[in-house]
């Protein structure tokens, strides 16, 4: 038996790979890994998902000093979805002294300018819901139920 006889016996006889074999064998290694990607991209996603207490509103603050209070209702690898939202505005001094019957109780006032008013009235109409870039979202939170923005909120909505 020669030497090249003996080499197929022991190794066996190997031929290249034919074509159809090397497109499934990339089909199969690219199929795999978009699977992998789209795993780990929906496992990331998912968990930011479930750390929403859906009990309660979320307080979302933005990197250009914007807080926004409403509730979370999707969060993807782009962008969150508040709905029911809220926002913090200054209150004007004409309208801290409606409320105030003297201008001492104006000046008393001063500390607590702040409004809290409900997204859609405003004069472009926008509806109560936001969709934020997760770029732009420095970090949220779930509010308590004894926060003092969710008592305000319900006071409006007894209000309405």
């Amino acid at each position: 038996m020669s030497d090249k006889n003996l080499k197929q016996k022991v190794f066996g006889s190997r031929s290249a790979p034919s074509l159809g074999s090397k497109i499934v064998m990339a089909v199969f290694i690219t199929a795999v890994f978009l699977v992998s990607i789209a795993t780990i991209a929906g496992f990331w996603t998912g968990r930011d998902s479930q750390k929403i207490d859906d009990t309660t509103f979320q307080a979302v603050f933005l990197n250009n000093g914007q807080v926004y209070f409403g509730r979370l209702s999707d969060i993807n690898d782009r962008y969150v979805v508040l709905t029911n939202v809220y926002y913090l505005q200054n209150k004007t001094a004409d309208q801290a002294e409606v409320g105030a019957a003297t201008k001492d109780e104006a000046a008393k006032d001063d500390k607590n300018q702040l409004q809290l008013n409900k997204l859609g009235n405003e004069v472009h109409g926008p509806q109560a819901q936001m969709f934020i870039v997760r770029e732009n979202i420095s970090f949220w939170e779930n509010l308590k139920t004894d926060s003092k923005v969710i008592e305000a909120i319900n006071n409006q909505n007894k209000s309405q």
